[in-house]
């Protein structure tokens, strides 16, 4: 008998073995339930197998019959002929599978976050961990452990605190979540199909077949959803020393091992490198940059203004902290805030176990210190009903149709000279603290007015920097620009009466162009400061009314007649405040 024919006696067994093999593969898959790992041991083996020979042999064999031949196979599973001498598994080296072995003939498709390619250059080196060998030749992932920013080592471990589990796979193949593999928790997404579903583990490049029995789901942070996948995309080009080296046996053998790497090319997804012996690689070394002389701190003595430096000589010095003595209080900000905060991914490497706020520090010496502010009062002026007539006092003007006035009651005019008395004690004055921080929009304040040098109660209407700060006096209805320094923070022993300056708007008559000078001299010649009657077409604010000087001639009127202003019907809410009816 000749050697080729006892090879092919030889190979018809090892066929027959193998298909026993099979057969007991799918006998043990329909009883039983196979953990994970014999999954992926069963998958990987088979499919190196069928990649080989599938596209290598024609296909003659009906399914039908290859069905056949493995249920015959099944039912003389225990033939002293056909029996088995060693399991095909334990044929496959250990260390040689991982779960991204998993990998269907057509590669799952992913929605993954984008990495940070752009940031190589052909040329630069550095250190690796290799995490993943691909199905396709010579390709692979690798972490980066030269790389500056955040560790990945940290990220690691603050991700093991996470802890609120997800209930099903996430709908959408773009959503980050932690999966649970040997103990560890990864960042992960699925695959875009659903039949059958996959993860890949984002930080490693592995691709693993989903079990929602064996694997735990968990929903992650946003903090951990930005950052970038730390896993990196590669192919192997050459081995730097080895010329004649197989490319596939290196991969497998520094599996899970530090090399060196220099980039060859740099693609949009992927880097095409060279890898070396980590002992190989000489990183540059950091060059100390000379420190930068420090800006002069903005706010010093130079700085203040002179009531300022008053007001500091007063206060007891008895203290050593600057913060205290100069500004009056003491900023928490560094307390509060991580100074290791990167606005980039909106948080710290420390991830979820850093308590401290991420919020960038403001320039300049202002404070992201919290200050409650006051914006209403308790004390609130009763509109009259619609129809009431009653006379006011018009004391700023606003337009030639709008106008602010004083109810002359005559427990309001003493109520208010009381509090304007009772603001501008000296000893009052002295216990009004000084704004810490830019005001806000509607903050209540006291702000001093340039006329008479005495402090009123006020609104802020705009802040564009702390120069030039827009306030409304809340009493009288007039406004002023002023400076930081000319503003105090509101007590509330002053909110017990209500603000003094009623918002009107004369209700048959309206401005022809906002900058109509002749317009708004006539009406204020005729009725600042001066005992007007009005009748209230409508209470919300501002009212609107008909304006009457003291011989009953209608003063909106007027103004049309002199063509002072256009004729206006007026607009009236009614009483559900949802539809205007005439005046």
């Amino acid at each position: 008998m000749d050697r080729q024919t006892d090879g092919k006696r030889f190979l018809e067994a090892l066929i027959r073995r193998g298909i026993t093999v099979l057969g007991t593969m799918i006998q043990r898959l329909n009883e039983s339930e196979l953990s994970l790992k014999q999954q992926i041991d069963m998958i990987s083996s088979v499919y190196r197998f069928v990649e080989t020979w599938e596209s290598a042999l024609p296909a003659t064999l009906s399914p039908e019959s290859a069905h056949s031949l493995i249920d015959f196979s099944i039912q003389n599973i225990n033939s002293p002929e056909l029996e088995p001498k060693q399991n095909a598994l334990a044929l496959v080296p250990d260390g040689k599978l991982t779960a991204s072995s998993v990998v269907e003939i057509h590669t799952p498709e992913f929605e993954l976050p984008v990495a940070a390619y752009d940031r190589y250059q052909p040329g630069q080196i550095g250190i690796c961990d290799i995490t993943h060998i691909s199905n396709i030749e010579s390709e692979f992932h690798m972490i980066d452990q030269s790389s500056s920013g955040i560790n990945f080592a940290d990220i690691l471990q603050t991700l093991q605190n996470v802890d609120t589990v997800l209930e099903d796979l996430p709908a959408s193949s773009g959503q980050v979540f932690g999966v649970r593999v040997d103990g560890t928790i990864l960042r992960a997404v699925r695959s875009k199909q659903t039949d059958p579903v996959f993860v890949k583990l984002l930080d490693t490049g592995e691709i693993l077949p989903f079990d929602g029995k064996a694997m735990v789901l968990f929903e992650l942070p946003p903090f951990y959803a930005k950052l970038p996948p730390f896993a990196l995309k590669c192919f192997l080009d050459s081995v730097e020393g080895c010329s004649d080296i197989d490319c596939r046996e290196y991969l497998e053998t520094n599996l899970f091992s530090r090399s060196g790497y220099k980039v060859m090319e740099v693609g949009s997804s992927s880097l095409k490198v060279s890898l070396m012996p980590s002992t190989s690689v000489e990183m540059p070394r950091k060059t100390v940059e000379p420190r930068k002389e420090q800006e002069p701190y903005k706010v010093s003595l130079s700085t203040l203004t002179q009531a300022q430096v008053d007001e500091l000589y007063e206060e007891p010095l008895n203290t050593t902290n600057v913060m205290k003595a100069v500004l009056g209080y003491v900023p928490r900000d560094d307390q509060r805030i991580c100074p290791f905060y990167d606005p980039a991914i909106e948080g710290c490497f420390k991830g979820s176990r850093c308590r401290l706020e991420h919020v960038a520090k403001l320039s300049d010496g202002w404070t992201r210190d919290k200050s409650l502010h006051k914006i209403q009062i308790r004390a609130e002026l009763v509109a009259p009903d619609v129809g009431t007539e009653m006379m006011v006092i018009p004391t700023f003007i606003v337009n030639v149709d709008e106008f602010y006035a004083h109810i002359p009651r005559q427990d309001l005019s003493k109520a208010l000279i009381e509090l304007q008395v009772q603001m501008n004690d000296d000893k009052i004055v002295e216990n009004f603290r000084m704004l810490n921080h830019e005001p806000h929009f509607h903050e209540l304040v006291f702000a001093k007015y340039s006329e008479d040098d005495l402090w009123y109660r006020a609104r802020v209407v705009e802040c564009y920097n702390p120069e030039v700060i827009v306030v409304f006096y809340v009493d009288y209805g007039n406004t002023a620009v002023l400076s930081l320094k000319d503003l105090r923070c509101w007590d509330d022993q002053f909110d017990y009466l209500p603000f003094q300056a009623v918002h009107c708007r004369i209700a048959n008559a309206q401005r022809i162009r906002e900058d109509h000078i002749e317009a708004i001299r006539q009406i204020y010649n005729d009725i600042i400061n001066k005992p007007m009657k009005i009748q209230i077409l409508d209470n919300l604010s501002p009212w609107e009314v008909l304006l009457f000087d003291d011989e009953d001639n209608d003063i909106g009127q007027f103004l049309v007649l002199t063509k002072l202003a256009l004729p206006r019907e007026p607009k009236v809410m009614d009483k559900s405040g949802t539809n205007f009816i005439p005046g």
